[in-house]
């Protein structure tokens, strides 16, 4: 059953994020554990080998709409991830600098930002519990020879996760970690299973304390309590705009903005069948330009649809629901 639960598990993180692939070693990690222990242990394997062929069949079954969006749109997932890994600024790095990056990955980017609401003291603390928790379960391992499997799993989830995330080399967003957030959640919640002793009422307590105030902490920084953005809304209506100002001729499109990729813009552009020409191959001679940044300079822009379109100008500009739209046609000779 939990074999099904993990191929199920495995299947939607990976429609959520291209980072959740970080968890098929992990995965492949505990299961290759279970299959040294029931070896050790002289025990049979046929159920687990039963069960994870079970699992990979629904993990099949449940990546299959992504499967099929895909070959209906030109394979656009798949070019997304395999630019995704293939460019030498998002994942790569030296590994010593990436492995510089897990104690702030940890302290700040999980348990800062999920769990201590950006309070550095709760940071520190809930930080320290953790791994309080991971060092507990090692012990218990080497000196008493007893496995904690879940400690040791979630130990294992945290610790590759961290790993894969710190050879990615762009800004880490918040959503970035959703494959990877639970665990230290889990593991903070599993010292109610440890054993104080004669300290375990006081302990308790103060758990109880903290728990209580990382929920006063957090609710202050409630998503809800601020205006919603609608950006799903708002980049249906810049693409149907952006093809009112196409005037029904074909366009090339680039979007500028340091917290946001096109393929959103591109998407509803071909679903409502204007699909933008693509660079290099095609230059339709108007290049229109989405920039959600507060400073735009859309000519001079690094990004590569811009470049690709060669030297240009400025033929018109307007704002429209938050965003600036640039149209640019060609100028070969630089002058303005």
């Amino acid at each position: 059953m939990w074999l099904l639960l993990t191929g199920a598990a495995l299947a939607v993180s990976l429609q959520m994020h291209y980072l959740s692939l970080i968890l098929i070693p992990m995965a492949g990690i505990l299961w290759l554990h279970e299959i040294l222990y029931r070896k050790y242990q002289k025990k049979s394997s046929k159920n687990l080998i039963k069960g994870t062929l079970l699992s990979v069949l629904i993990f099949l079954i449940i990546m299959s709409p992504l499967f099929w969006f895909d070959l209906r749109h030109d394979f656009l997932n798949y070019k997304a991830i395999t630019h995704f890994f293939a460019s030498t600024n998002t994942v790569t790095g030296n590994i010593w600098e990436n492995f510089l990056k897990i104690p702030g990955l940890f302290t700040y980017n999980l348990v800062g930002r999920y769990m201590a609401g950006q309070n550095i003291y709760l940071q520190l603390i809930v930080s320290s519990l953790i791994l309080f928790v991971l060092i507990n379960g090692f012990y218990k391992r080497v000196r008493q020879k007893v496995l904690d499997w879940p400690i040791m799993a979630l130990g294992i989830w945290l610790i590759i996760g961290l790993i894969g995330v710190s050879f990615y080399q762009q800004e880490v967003y918040d959503h970035y970690l959703g494959f990877l957030n639970p665990a230290p959640f889990l593991l903070l919640g599993s010292i109610a299973s440890i054993n104080f002793g004669r300290w375990e009422r006081l302990v308790n307590g103060g758990i109880l304390i903290l728990v209580i105030t990382l929920a006063f902490v957090n609710l202050q920084k409630n998503p809800q309590l601020t205006t919603p953005q609608n950006q799903l809304k708002r980049t249906q209506e810049v693409a149907k705009y952006i093809i009112q100002k196409a005037q029904g001729k074909d366009f090339n499109f680039a979007l500028i903005a340091k917290n946001n990729y096109d393929a959103a813009y591109n998407f509803y552009l071909d679903l409502y069948g204007y699909k933008p020409k693509q660079l290099p191959f095609v230059n339709t001679g108007q290049l229109l330009v989405v920039c959600e940044d507060p400073i735009c300079d859309p000519t001079h822009n690094a990004k590569y649809e811009v470049a690709a379109f060669g030297m240009s100008k400025i033929d018109w500009s307007e704002e429209f629901e938050g965003v600036k739209i640039y149209r640019l046609i060609p100028n070969p000779s630089g002058k303005p």
